[in-house]
């Protein structure tokens, strides 16, 4: 009887243990996410800042590519792209 109680006792204080280190491991977790969300927040208004400006310069991009096609047509010559 002593054995079995004593085993109930093991197998309780085990689940107990795992239980706490899962616990703890998942907090841990949530703090680094936290953390992390909170640096991404302190650099959103750069993002915004910067988001406008780069398809800014990718439209100019397109459109030196578009003219330099259409010079080549009114040179007679046949565009390279």
């Amino acid at each position: 009887m002593m054995a079995g109680a004593a085993g109930a006792a093991a197998v309780l204080l085990l689940v107990l243990s795992v239980r706490s280190h899962l616990t703890r491991q998942r907090t841990q977790q949530y703090e680094r996410v936290k953390q992390e969300l909170a640096e991404a927040e302190k650099k959103r208004p750069l993002y915004r800042q910067m988001r406008p400006t780069s398809q800014h310069a990718a439209g100019l991009g397109q459109g030196r590519t578009e003219l330099a096609r259409t010079l080549c047509l009114l040179d007679g010559r046949a565009a390279s792209q």
